[in-house]
Protein backbone atom coordinates (compact mmCIF):
# COMPACT_ATOMS: atom_id res chain seq x y z
CA UNK A 1 0.00 0.00 0.00
CA UNK A 2 1.36 3.80 -0.79
CA UNK A 3 2.21 5.88 2.03
CA UNK A 4 2.53 9.18 1.91
CA UNK A 5 5.30 9.83 4.42
CA UNK A 6 7.52 11.01 1.33
CA UNK A 7 5.24 11.32 -1.38
CA UNK A 8 8.22 13.36 -3.11
CA UNK A 9 9.60 9.72 -4.03
CA UNK A 10 6.94 8.35 -5.80
CA UNK A 11 6.46 11.58 -8.25
CA UNK A 12 10.31 11.20 -8.65
CA UNK A 13 10.20 6.90 -9.43
CA UNK A 14 7.25 7.79 -11.72
CA UNK A 15 9.16 10.47 -13.39
CA UNK A 16 12.17 8.25 -13.79
CA UNK A 17 10.48 5.50 -15.07
CA UNK A 18 8.61 7.47 -17.68
CA UNK A 19 12.41 8.79 -19.15
CA UNK A 20 13.14 4.86 -19.54
CA UNK A 21 9.87 4.30 -21.55
CA UNK A 22 10.77 6.65 -23.85
CA UNK A 23 14.29 6.39 -23.87
CA UNK A 24 13.95 2.33 -24.53
CA UNK A 25 10.85 3.75 -27.29
CA UNK A 26 13.56 5.51 -29.13
CA UNK A 27 16.13 2.91 -29.01
CA UNK A 28 13.61 -0.35 -30.01
CA UNK A 29 11.78 1.52 -32.90
CA UNK A 30 15.19 3.34 -34.08
CA UNK A 31 14.45 6.77 -33.48
CA UNK A 32 17.61 7.20 -30.95
CA UNK A 33 19.70 9.89 -32.08
CA UNK A 34 17.02 10.91 -34.65
CA UNK A 35 15.94 14.73 -34.36
CA UNK A 36 12.48 15.20 -34.11
CA UNK A 37 9.88 15.64 -36.61
CA UNK A 38 8.91 19.12 -36.83
CA UNK A 39 10.38 21.31 -39.00
CA UNK A 40 11.12 23.88 -35.33
CA UNK A 41 12.94 20.83 -34.23
CA UNK A 42 15.38 20.91 -36.66
CA UNK A 43 15.78 24.73 -37.14
CA UNK A 44 16.43 24.51 -32.76
CA UNK A 45 19.76 22.25 -33.65
CA UNK A 46 21.23 24.40 -36.67
CA UNK A 47 20.87 27.39 -34.12
CA UNK A 48 22.71 25.47 -31.37
CA UNK A 49 25.12 23.75 -33.85
CA UNK A 50 26.12 27.50 -34.86
CA UNK A 51 26.25 28.14 -31.29
CA UNK A 52 28.88 25.65 -30.91
CA UNK A 53 30.77 26.83 -33.95
CA UNK A 54 30.73 30.14 -32.84
CA UNK A 55 27.87 32.41 -33.62
CA UNK A 56 27.98 34.68 -30.61
CA UNK A 57 25.11 34.50 -27.82
CA UNK A 58 22.90 37.03 -29.19
CA UNK A 59 23.46 36.52 -32.83
CA UNK A 60 19.78 34.56 -33.72
CA UNK A 61 20.09 35.16 -37.16
CA UNK A 62 20.08 31.95 -39.76
CA UNK A 63 22.26 32.86 -42.14
CA UNK A 64 21.65 30.02 -44.28
CA UNK A 65 18.08 30.51 -44.58
CA UNK A 66 15.88 32.43 -46.68
CA UNK A 67 17.30 35.50 -48.91
CA UNK A 68 20.71 36.92 -48.95
CA UNK A 69 21.59 38.29 -45.05
CA UNK A 70 19.64 35.52 -43.62
CA UNK A 71 16.58 35.47 -41.35
CA UNK A 72 16.07 36.73 -37.54
CA UNK A 73 14.72 33.38 -35.50
CA UNK A 74 14.46 35.51 -32.35
CA UNK A 75 13.98 32.11 -30.97
CA UNK A 76 15.05 32.20 -26.91
CA UNK A 77 18.85 30.85 -25.73
CA UNK A 78 17.14 29.04 -22.87
CA UNK A 79 16.35 26.23 -24.84
CA UNK A 80 19.58 26.15 -26.38
CA UNK A 81 21.67 26.65 -23.57
CA UNK A 82 21.45 23.00 -21.70
CA UNK A 83 21.79 21.25 -25.12
CA UNK A 84 24.59 23.11 -25.82
CA UNK A 85 25.94 22.17 -22.18
CA UNK A 86 24.73 18.44 -22.90
CA UNK A 87 26.39 18.14 -26.47
CA UNK A 88 29.67 19.26 -24.73
CA UNK A 89 30.14 17.44 -21.59
CA UNK A 90 28.96 14.36 -23.61
CA UNK A 91 31.45 15.69 -26.68
CA UNK A 92 34.35 14.68 -23.82
CA UNK A 93 33.97 11.13 -23.92
CA UNK A 94 32.33 10.59 -27.44
CA UNK A 95 32.34 11.65 -31.04
CA UNK A 96 30.80 14.85 -31.67
CA UNK A 97 27.91 13.01 -33.58
CA UNK A 98 27.25 10.52 -30.73
CA UNK A 99 27.59 13.54 -28.27
CA UNK A 100 24.91 15.33 -30.16
CA UNK A 101 22.71 12.05 -31.23
CA UNK A 102 22.90 11.67 -26.76
CA UNK A 103 21.68 14.96 -26.01
CA UNK A 104 18.69 15.80 -28.07
CA UNK A 105 17.49 12.50 -27.09
CA UNK A 106 17.65 12.32 -23.68
CA UNK A 107 16.96 16.12 -23.22
CA UNK A 108 13.43 15.99 -24.19
CA UNK A 109 12.07 13.08 -21.60
CA UNK A 110 14.23 14.21 -19.11
CA UNK A 111 12.38 18.25 -19.23
CA UNK A 112 9.40 16.00 -18.35
CA UNK A 113 9.92 16.91 -14.73
CA UNK A 114 8.48 20.21 -14.85
CA UNK A 115 5.06 18.51 -15.67
CA UNK A 116 5.18 16.01 -13.02
CA UNK A 117 6.38 18.49 -10.65
CA UNK A 118 3.89 20.85 -11.64
CA UNK A 119 0.88 18.99 -12.07
CA UNK A 120 1.77 17.15 -8.48
CA UNK A 121 2.30 20.57 -6.69
CA UNK A 122 -0.85 21.71 -7.99
CA UNK A 123 -2.84 18.45 -6.90
CA UNK A 124 -1.78 18.45 -3.78
CA UNK A 125 -2.37 22.08 -2.79
CA UNK A 126 -6.03 21.27 -4.37
CA UNK A 127 -6.73 17.73 -2.62
CA UNK A 128 -3.50 16.93 -0.40
CA UNK A 129 -0.42 14.10 -0.57
CA UNK A 130 -2.99 11.92 -1.43
CA UNK A 131 -4.54 13.28 -4.39
CA UNK A 132 -1.12 14.26 -5.38
CA UNK A 133 -0.23 10.62 -5.62
CA UNK A 134 -3.45 9.63 -7.73
CA UNK A 135 -2.08 12.54 -10.29
CA UNK A 136 0.91 10.54 -11.13
CA UNK A 137 -0.78 7.73 -13.57
CA UNK A 138 -2.45 10.00 -15.46
CA UNK A 139 0.25 12.48 -16.04
CA UNK A 140 2.47 9.50 -16.51
CA UNK A 141 0.02 8.51 -19.40
CA UNK A 142 0.15 11.70 -20.50
CA UNK A 143 4.21 12.21 -20.98
CA UNK A 144 4.74 9.18 -22.49
CA UNK A 145 2.03 9.43 -25.09
CA UNK A 146 2.71 13.47 -25.82
CA UNK A 147 5.54 13.62 -28.93
CA UNK A 148 6.90 16.85 -27.12
CA UNK A 149 8.50 14.79 -25.24
CA UNK A 150 9.77 12.10 -27.95
CA UNK A 151 13.19 11.68 -28.10
CA UNK A 152 14.82 14.10 -30.91
CA UNK A 153 11.59 16.68 -30.16
CA UNK A 154 13.93 19.69 -28.87
CA UNK A 155 11.95 22.61 -29.45
CA UNK A 156 10.85 25.18 -26.77
CA UNK A 157 6.96 22.94 -26.46
CA UNK A 158 7.57 20.45 -23.41
CA UNK A 159 9.04 23.41 -21.68
CA UNK A 160 6.65 25.73 -22.01
CA UNK A 161 3.75 22.94 -20.94
CA UNK A 162 6.25 22.33 -17.61
CA UNK A 163 6.97 26.16 -16.61
CA UNK A 164 3.04 26.66 -16.77
CA UNK A 165 1.94 24.07 -15.01
CA UNK A 166 4.63 24.48 -12.67
CA UNK A 167 3.73 28.15 -12.11
CA UNK A 168 0.16 27.11 -12.00
CA UNK A 169 0.79 24.65 -9.63
CA UNK A 170 2.85 27.39 -6.89
CA UNK A 171 0.39 30.02 -7.28
CA UNK A 172 -2.03 27.36 -5.78
CA UNK A 173 0.14 27.07 -2.38
CA UNK A 174 -0.34 28.45 1.23
CA UNK A 175 -0.25 32.44 0.47
CA UNK A 176 2.00 32.58 3.43
CA UNK A 177 4.86 31.61 1.55
CA UNK A 178 7.14 34.33 0.07
CA UNK A 179 9.36 31.88 -1.37
CA UNK A 180 7.21 29.90 -3.05
CA UNK A 181 5.58 32.66 -4.67
CA UNK A 182 9.12 34.52 -5.86
CA UNK A 183 9.98 30.89 -7.46
CA UNK A 184 6.49 30.86 -9.38
CA UNK A 185 7.20 34.73 -10.33
CA UNK A 186 10.63 33.26 -11.31
CA UNK A 187 9.38 30.43 -13.82
CA UNK A 188 6.38 32.90 -15.30
CA UNK A 189 9.71 35.31 -16.15
CA UNK A 190 11.33 32.17 -17.97
CA UNK A 191 8.20 30.69 -19.60
CA UNK A 192 7.91 34.48 -21.09
CA UNK A 193 11.28 35.05 -22.22
CA UNK A 194 10.63 31.58 -24.19
CA UNK A 195 8.19 32.49 -26.07
CA UNK A 196 4.63 34.58 -26.44
CA UNK A 197 2.41 31.89 -26.93
CA UNK A 198 2.47 31.29 -22.99
CA UNK A 199 1.14 35.06 -22.22
CA UNK A 200 -2.57 34.66 -21.90
CA UNK A 201 -1.64 31.75 -19.38
CA UNK A 202 0.48 34.19 -17.73
CA UNK A 203 -1.80 36.64 -17.73
CA UNK A 204 -4.29 34.62 -16.16
CA UNK A 205 -2.39 33.21 -13.21
CA UNK A 206 -1.06 36.99 -12.32
CA UNK A 207 -4.92 37.99 -12.05
CA UNK A 208 -5.43 35.40 -10.11
CA UNK A 209 -2.66 35.64 -7.57
CA UNK A 210 -3.83 39.49 -7.67
CA UNK A 211 -7.66 38.60 -7.06
CA UNK A 212 -5.76 36.37 -3.86
CA UNK A 213 -4.33 39.28 -2.45
CA UNK A 214 -7.70 41.02 -3.64
CA UNK A 215 -9.60 38.64 -1.32
CA UNK A 216 -7.61 37.83 1.19
CA UNK A 217 -5.75 41.35 2.01
CA UNK A 218 -2.67 40.89 4.63
CA UNK A 219 -3.43 37.00 4.59
CA UNK A 220 -1.43 37.26 1.08
CA UNK A 221 0.63 39.85 1.27
CA UNK A 222 3.69 37.64 1.46
CA UNK A 223 2.32 35.72 -1.65
CA UNK A 224 1.74 39.02 -3.89
CA UNK A 225 4.84 40.65 -2.78
CA UNK A 226 6.98 37.33 -3.23
CA UNK A 227 5.40 36.97 -6.88
CA UNK A 228 5.36 40.56 -8.17
CA UNK A 229 9.05 40.63 -7.10
CA UNK A 230 10.34 37.11 -8.61
CA UNK A 231 8.25 38.01 -12.22
CA UNK A 232 9.87 41.53 -12.07
CA UNK A 233 13.66 40.66 -11.13
CA UNK A 234 13.81 37.72 -13.03
CA UNK A 235 12.29 38.99 -16.55
CA UNK A 236 14.58 41.72 -16.24
CA UNK A 237 17.56 39.37 -15.42
CA UNK A 238 16.68 36.99 -18.31
CA UNK A 239 16.12 40.10 -20.58
CA UNK A 240 19.59 41.41 -19.70
CA UNK A 241 21.31 37.33 -20.29
CA UNK A 242 19.58 37.12 -23.65
CA UNK A 243 19.64 40.17 -25.66
CA UNK A 244 22.29 42.01 -27.15
CA UNK A 245 22.44 45.95 -25.88
CA UNK A 246 22.43 46.70 -29.28
CA UNK A 247 18.57 45.50 -29.07
CA UNK A 248 17.54 46.92 -25.39
CA UNK A 249 15.25 49.58 -27.56
CA UNK A 250 13.49 47.09 -29.54
CA UNK A 251 9.94 46.19 -29.71
CA UNK A 252 8.73 42.84 -30.88
CA UNK A 253 5.59 41.70 -30.30
CA UNK A 254 6.26 37.78 -31.28
CA UNK A 255 9.22 37.59 -29.01
CA UNK A 256 10.62 38.42 -25.97
CA UNK A 257 11.84 42.14 -26.13
CA UNK A 258 11.83 45.06 -23.92
CA UNK A 259 7.81 45.56 -24.55
CA UNK A 260 7.44 42.08 -22.19
CA UNK A 261 9.89 43.52 -19.50
CA UNK A 262 8.60 47.12 -19.46
CA UNK A 263 4.90 45.19 -18.61
CA UNK A 264 6.47 43.06 -16.35
CA UNK A 265 7.98 45.29 -14.42
CA UNK A 266 5.42 47.97 -14.25
CA UNK A 267 2.58 44.79 -13.48
CA UNK A 268 5.53 43.32 -11.29
CA UNK A 269 6.36 45.88 -9.01
CA UNK A 270 3.18 47.66 -8.91
CA UNK A 271 1.57 44.25 -7.13
CA UNK A 272 4.75 44.17 -4.67
CA UNK A 273 4.02 47.66 -3.96
CA UNK A 274 1.07 47.73 -3.49
CA UNK A 275 0.52 44.42 -1.02
CA UNK A 276 3.45 45.95 0.70
CA UNK A 277 1.41 49.43 1.57
CA UNK A 278 -2.35 48.48 1.07
CA UNK A 279 -2.57 44.98 2.31
CA UNK A 280 -3.92 46.09 5.22
CA UNK A 281 -6.48 48.37 3.58
CA UNK A 282 -10.42 47.81 2.80
CA UNK A 283 -11.21 45.77 -0.11
CA UNK A 284 -12.32 48.88 -1.62
CA UNK A 285 -9.09 50.33 -1.37
CA UNK A 286 -7.54 46.87 -2.71
CA UNK A 287 -9.52 46.65 -5.72
CA UNK A 288 -8.65 50.61 -6.80
CA UNK A 289 -4.84 49.68 -6.35
CA UNK A 290 -5.45 46.80 -8.34
CA UNK A 291 -7.23 48.96 -10.89
CA UNK A 292 -4.39 51.71 -10.56
CA UNK A 293 -1.90 48.52 -11.97
CA UNK A 294 -3.92 47.46 -14.67
CA UNK A 295 -4.29 51.02 -16.14
CA UNK A 296 -0.35 51.56 -15.30
CA UNK A 297 0.56 48.24 -17.43
CA UNK A 298 -1.71 49.11 -20.26
CA UNK A 299 -0.72 52.77 -21.07
CA UNK A 300 3.05 51.04 -20.27
CA UNK A 301 2.29 48.74 -23.20
CA UNK A 302 0.25 51.56 -25.46
CA UNK A 303 2.90 53.69 -25.47
CA UNK A 304 5.97 51.84 -26.46
CA UNK A 305 4.34 49.62 -28.84
CA UNK A 306 0.51 49.91 -28.98
CA UNK A 307 0.64 47.25 -31.97
CA UNK A 308 1.18 44.33 -29.38
CA UNK A 309 -2.21 45.26 -28.01
CA UNK A 310 -3.44 42.87 -30.63
CA UNK A 311 -2.66 39.68 -32.61
CA UNK A 312 0.19 39.56 -34.35
CA UNK A 313 -1.09 37.20 -36.87
CA UNK A 314 -3.85 39.64 -37.85
CA UNK A 315 -1.06 41.64 -39.25
CA UNK A 316 -0.37 39.08 -41.87
CA UNK A 317 -1.15 39.94 -46.09
CA UNK A 318 -4.10 37.51 -46.69
CA UNK A 319 -1.81 36.11 -49.13
CA UNK A 320 0.35 34.65 -46.47
CA UNK A 321 -2.92 33.49 -44.03
CA UNK A 322 -4.12 32.06 -46.89
CA UNK A 323 -0.87 30.09 -48.12
CA UNK A 324 1.24 29.65 -45.17
CA UNK A 325 -0.62 30.26 -41.87
CA UNK A 326 -3.68 28.62 -43.21
CA UNK A 327 -1.66 24.93 -43.89
CA UNK A 328 0.27 24.89 -40.77
CA UNK A 329 -1.73 22.15 -38.90
CA UNK A 330 -0.85 23.17 -35.60
CA UNK A 331 -2.45 26.91 -35.80
CA UNK A 332 -5.91 26.09 -37.29
CA UNK A 333 -8.87 25.73 -35.26
CA UNK A 334 -9.63 22.30 -33.64
CA UNK A 335 -13.06 22.74 -35.86
CA UNK A 336 -10.96 22.72 -39.13
CA UNK A 337 -9.44 19.61 -38.03
CA UNK A 338 -9.81 17.03 -41.22
CA UNK A 339 -11.90 15.14 -38.58
CA UNK A 340 -12.92 16.62 -35.24
CA UNK A 341 -14.36 13.94 -33.82
CA UNK A 342 -11.25 11.72 -34.05
CA UNK A 343 -8.72 14.62 -32.97
CA UNK A 344 -11.37 17.19 -31.04
CA UNK A 345 -12.85 15.52 -27.88
CA UNK A 346 -9.13 13.59 -27.19
CA UNK A 347 -8.19 17.34 -27.52
CA UNK A 348 -10.73 19.03 -25.00
CA UNK A 349 -12.63 15.86 -23.38
CA UNK A 350 -10.77 15.90 -20.04
CA UNK A 351 -10.55 19.81 -19.77
CA UNK A 352 -14.11 19.96 -20.20
CA UNK A 353 -14.65 17.83 -17.82
CA UNK A 354 -12.20 19.10 -15.27
CA UNK A 355 -14.10 22.66 -15.41
CA UNK A 356 -17.38 21.01 -15.15
CA UNK A 357 -15.87 19.40 -11.87
CA UNK A 358 -14.13 22.57 -10.68
CA UNK A 359 -18.00 24.44 -11.25
CA UNK A 360 -19.28 21.94 -8.88
CA UNK A 361 -16.10 22.54 -6.55
CA UNK A 362 -16.97 26.42 -6.22
CA UNK A 363 -19.23 25.56 -3.74
CA UNK A 364 -16.80 24.18 -1.18
CA UNK A 365 -15.33 26.37 1.24
CA UNK A 366 -11.80 26.99 1.93
CA UNK A 367 -11.16 25.66 -1.49
CA UNK A 368 -13.50 27.36 -4.02
CA UNK A 369 -10.92 29.78 -4.64
CA UNK A 370 -8.54 27.22 -6.24
CA UNK A 371 -10.93 25.98 -8.19
CA UNK A 372 -11.57 29.36 -9.16
CA UNK A 373 -7.92 29.65 -10.09
CA UNK A 374 -8.38 26.28 -12.09
CA UNK A 375 -11.40 27.00 -13.63
CA UNK A 376 -9.91 30.20 -15.47
CA UNK A 377 -6.95 28.67 -16.40
CA UNK A 378 -9.09 25.02 -18.04
CA UNK A 379 -11.30 27.78 -19.78
CA UNK A 380 -8.81 29.80 -21.07
CA UNK A 381 -6.62 26.99 -22.38
CA UNK A 382 -10.02 25.24 -23.69
CA UNK A 383 -10.88 28.06 -25.94
CA UNK A 384 -7.17 28.47 -26.93
CA UNK A 385 -7.60 25.04 -28.21
CA UNK A 386 -10.42 26.15 -29.81
CA UNK A 387 -8.56 28.85 -31.70
CA UNK A 388 -5.49 27.17 -32.69
CA UNK A 389 -5.35 23.48 -31.89
CA UNK A 390 -1.75 23.45 -30.68
CA UNK A 391 -2.83 24.58 -27.43
CA UNK A 392 -4.39 21.09 -26.25
CA UNK A 393 -1.71 19.70 -24.05
CA UNK A 394 -2.27 22.56 -21.92
CA UNK A 395 -5.88 21.94 -22.12
CA UNK A 396 -4.38 18.45 -20.87
CA UNK A 397 -2.12 18.87 -18.37
CA UNK A 398 -4.40 21.48 -16.72
CA UNK A 399 -7.05 18.91 -15.76
CA UNK A 400 -5.05 16.35 -14.23
CA UNK A 401 -5.21 18.11 -11.35
CA UNK A 402 -8.47 18.86 -11.09
CA UNK A 403 -9.28 14.90 -11.84
CA UNK A 404 -7.38 13.85 -9.58
CA UNK A 405 -8.80 15.01 -6.80
CA UNK A 406 -12.03 14.41 -7.70
CA UNK A 407 -10.80 10.78 -8.00
CA UNK A 408 -9.54 10.43 -4.88
CA UNK A 409 -12.49 11.72 -2.91
CA UNK A 410 -14.97 8.99 -4.70
CA UNK A 411 -12.44 6.72 -4.29
CA UNK A 412 -12.58 7.76 0.07
CA UNK A 413 -16.14 7.93 -0.22
CA UNK A 414 -16.78 4.82 -1.54
CA UNK A 415 -14.62 2.95 0.81
CA UNK A 416 -16.32 5.12 3.92
CA UNK A 417 -19.73 3.99 2.93
CA UNK A 418 -18.38 0.61 2.32
CA UNK A 419 -20.28 1.00 -0.95
CA UNK A 420 -19.18 -1.08 -4.36
CA UNK A 421 -18.88 1.25 -7.20
CA UNK A 422 -16.35 2.26 -10.36
CA UNK A 423 -17.41 5.79 -10.28
CA UNK A 424 -14.07 6.78 -10.05
CA UNK A 425 -12.21 4.42 -12.57
CA UNK A 426 -14.82 6.34 -14.86
CA UNK A 427 -13.40 9.60 -14.23
CA UNK A 428 -9.69 8.07 -14.14
CA UNK A 429 -10.54 6.85 -17.43
CA UNK A 430 -11.69 10.35 -18.83
CA UNK A 431 -8.40 11.58 -17.52
CA UNK A 432 -6.60 9.97 -20.60
CA UNK A 433 -7.21 11.61 -23.54
CA UNK A 434 -7.44 8.25 -25.77
CA UNK A 435 -10.38 7.03 -23.86
CA UNK A 436 -12.17 10.23 -25.70
CA UNK A 437 -10.93 9.56 -29.65
CA UNK A 438 -12.25 5.83 -29.48
CA UNK A 439 -16.03 6.79 -30.31
CA UNK A 440 -14.89 9.24 -33.01
CA UNK A 441 -12.23 6.45 -34.71
CA UNK A 442 -15.17 3.51 -34.71
CA UNK A 443 -16.77 6.08 -36.58
CA UNK A 444 -13.83 7.19 -38.55
CA UNK A 445 -12.29 3.95 -39.37
CA UNK A 446 -12.18 4.60 -43.21
CA UNK A 447 -10.82 8.27 -42.91
CA UNK A 448 -8.45 7.16 -39.94
CA UNK A 449 -6.92 5.12 -42.36
CA UNK A 450 -6.21 7.33 -44.93
CA UNK A 451 -4.65 9.31 -42.81
CA UNK A 452 -2.41 6.87 -41.68
CA UNK A 453 -1.16 6.17 -45.30
CA UNK A 454 -0.61 9.49 -45.28
CA UNK A 455 1.37 10.02 -42.31
CA UNK A 456 3.40 6.98 -43.93
CA UNK A 457 3.94 8.61 -47.08
CA UNK A 458 4.98 11.59 -45.53
CA UNK A 459 7.70 9.91 -43.48
CA UNK A 460 8.62 7.73 -46.47
CA UNK A 461 9.60 11.67 -47.83
CA UNK A 462 11.11 12.73 -44.80
CA UNK A 463 13.04 9.63 -43.85
CA UNK A 464 17.20 9.43 -43.49
CA UNK A 465 17.33 7.93 -47.16
CA UNK A 466 16.04 10.65 -48.65
CA UNK A 467 18.30 13.09 -46.27
CA UNK A 468 21.16 11.47 -47.61
CA UNK A 469 20.47 11.19 -50.96
CA UNK A 470 20.15 15.38 -50.97
CA UNK A 471 23.08 15.16 -49.09
CA UNK A 472 24.62 13.57 -51.78
CA UNK A 473 24.09 16.27 -54.20
CA UNK A 474 26.48 18.93 -55.08
CA UNK A 475 26.79 22.60 -53.74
Amino acid sequence: MLTTEKPQKYLYLTFLLAVLVIVLTAIFTGSWGEIGVDSDDRMRLAQIRDGLNGQSWFDLQQYRMGPDGGTLMHWSRIIDAPLMVLISVFDWFLPYDSAEKTAISIWPPLTSLLVFTGVYTAAKNLGGKKAALVSLLPCFIYVIKEPRFASGSIDHHGIQYGLIALAAGLALSSRGSFKKFFLCGAILAASLAIGPEVYVFAAIICAGIALFWLKEGEGSRAAATGFGLGLAAFTLLLFIGLTSPSNYSQFHCDSFSAVTVLAALAGGLGLAAMASIASNKSVGARALSLLGIGILCFATIFTAAPECLGNPLSSLPEDVKTMWLAEVTEAVSIFSTDNFWVYGPPAIGAALTAAITSIFALRRGPSKARYGFMLGLILTAIAMTVYQIRFYPFAQILAIPVLAVLIYDLYSGIRRNGQRSLLYIAVLAATFPGIWGVPGMLFSAEKTQANAESQKRDNNCFGPKTMDAINELPS
